[in-house]
C-alpha cells in the first residue's frame, strides 16, 4: 500500500505529458486562461470562501481538520469554478489559433500545461484524503521531509491556490497531543492516561 501513491502519481504524470504532448499549447488555451486565473482568484478569494464554507458547517467544527478542510474546499471551489469559466471561454480562442498549433515547442508547452492541471487536481485529492485520515500512510509520506514525489505533489495545491498545507494540520495534531500529555502529567500520579484528557479543539 506504501508504494501505491507514488505509483498514482507517476502514472498520472505520464498520463497526463502524453495527452498534453498529443493535444498541445495552442489547443489548450482554454485550460491555460483557467489555469492561470484559477490560481490567482484561488489566492484571492481563498479566505472569504474558507468563511462561507464554515459557516455551513460541511466538517464537524470540534474536529481537529476543521479549518484545514474548510480553507483547502473553499480554494478548490473558487479555482474549479474559475477554471470551468475561462475554459469555456478559451476554447474559443483556441478554435481561432488552432491553424497555429504546430511544431515540438507547442507540443512540449502542451505537455508542461497539461501536466500541471493534472498534478494541482491530484493535490487537492491527497490533502483531502489527508484530512479524512490524518494518521494515514500518506501523512506519514508527506511529512518525511526526504523530498519524495508524494510529499512534493501535496505541496502544489497549498502554494498553487493559497490554501493551508498539511503542514498546519499536522502541526495542530501535536500542539494536541502535546497538550493532552501535559494534561495527564498533571492530573495523574506519573501515570499518562491518554484517554482521560478532554478532546481539546485548535482548529
Amino acid at each position: 500500500m506504501e508504494i501505491a501513491y507514488h505509483v498514482i502519481v507517476l502514472a498520472v504524470a505520464a498520463f497526463s505529458l502524453i495527452k498534453g504532448w498529443k493535444y498541445g499549447f495552442i489547443r489548450q488555451m482554454g485550460g491555460i486562461l483557467g489555469l492561470s486565473f484559477g490560481c490567482v482568484v484561488a489566492h484571492l478569494f481563498c479566505r472569504p470562501a474558507s468563511d462561507i464554507i464554515a459557516d455551513l458547517h460541511i466538517w464537524p467544527i470540534d474536529n481537529i481538520a476543521a479549518s484545514f478542510v474548510n480553507d483547502l474546499l473553499g480554494a478548490s471551489l473558487v479555482y474549479a469554478l474559475t477554471y470551468c469559466t475561462l475554459w469555456c471561454l478559451g476554447r474559443i480562442l483556441a478554435e481561432a489559433m488552432s491553424v497555429l498549433s504546430t511544431g515540438v515547442l507547442d507540443s512540449i508547452f502542451g505537455a508542461i500545461i497539461c501536466t500541471t492541471k493534472y498534478l494541482i487536481a491530484l493535490s487537492i485529492f491527497f490533502n483531502f484524503a489527508v484530512a479524512s485520515n490524518p494518521q494515514s500512510v500518506l501523512m506519514k509520506y508527506a511529512c518525511y521531509d526526504d523530498g519524495n514525489i508524494v510529499e512534493g505533489v501535496m505541496l502544489i495545491a497549498p502554494y498553487s491556490l493559497g490554501c493551508q498545507s498539511y503542514w498546519d494540520l499536522a502541526h495542530r495534531i501535536q500542539l494536541k497531543e502535546a497538550r493532552k500529555i501535559s494534561y495527564n502529567l498533571r492530573h495523574t500520579s506519573g501515570v499518562i492516561l491518554m484517554d482521560s484528557a478532554p478532546n481539546i479543539n485548535l482548529s
